[in-house]
């Protein structure tokens, strides 16, 4: 809905920061904002957990479809004009769609090679993207499908509305929440579900922190 705790949290991202070792990025979030006053979106549980990416595999396992997220790869290049960021989108086999990377990159070239989606971005002109972007806890990039756009979901705040969700089953009806975590209801519920809420207690920190401070933590591989 428009108006709520919601939308304040919504409100708190007019930029979105694109960050790892290696790429700094800022993309302006202004439309988004704006678009998220001038609509009013019914959306199920399954398609905000098909956002995450840290369930990806957990998701496409128990429902049976490819998740939202697909690996995302930047890199920089330069001529002697300019700096431009590659984005590489998919893994060779599976890559979103083309209307959706159209709509994410508005007038940047698009092109394919080895099976995955390629868009060339001048530095300069970075922050007219209009990109779902998550950063996973170990500072992996993903790019998301977008069912919302041109809203442009903060993950923040997609956490904010499954543990919404959650935390309303929880309250209305814990004998039901009770079976779902005792996987005493249908084991695909409880599975993807016991799922999600193990890789949010370990991403939530570390994504407060990359919100609210100059730190930008992740966990290492080696971990």
């Amino acid at each position: 809905m428009p108006h709520g705790t919601f939308s304040d949290l919504f409100v708190a991202f007019p930029t979105f920061n694109i960050r790892n070792r290696r790429v700094d990025i800022f993309q302006d979030n202004e439309e988004s904002i704006l678009a998220l006053f001038r609509t009013r979106i019914t959306v199920g549980c399954g398609t905000l957990l098909s956002m995450v990416p840290e369930i990806r595999d957990h998701f496409k396992l128990v429902t049976g479809r490819c998740s939202r997220t697909y690996p995302l790869e930047i890199s920089t290049a330069s001529d002697p004009r300019s700096v431009r960021w590659d984005f590489q989108l998919g893994d060779g086999e599976s890559r979103p769609s083309p209307g959706d990377v159209a709509n994410s990159f508005p007038g940047f070239p698009i092109t394919e090679r080895y099976g995955k989606v390629i868009i060339t971005v001048p530095a300069a002109e970075s922050y007219k993207i209009r990109a779902t972007i998550y950063t996973d806890i170990r500072g992996r990039f993903w790019y998301v499908e977008n069912p919302f756009f041109p809203i442009i979901m903060p993950e923040i705040c997609l956490h904010f509305l499954l543990t919404n969700v959650f935390s309303n089953v929880m309250r209305y009806s814990p004998d039901h929440w009770g079976e779902v975590l005792l996987n005493q209801v249908k084991s695909d519920i409880s599975l993807i579900t016991r799922k999600y809420l193990s890789a949010y207690e370990n991403k939530c920190p570390v994504l407060l922190l990359r919100a609210i401070s100059r730190f930008y933590p992740f966990v290492s591989g080696d971990n």
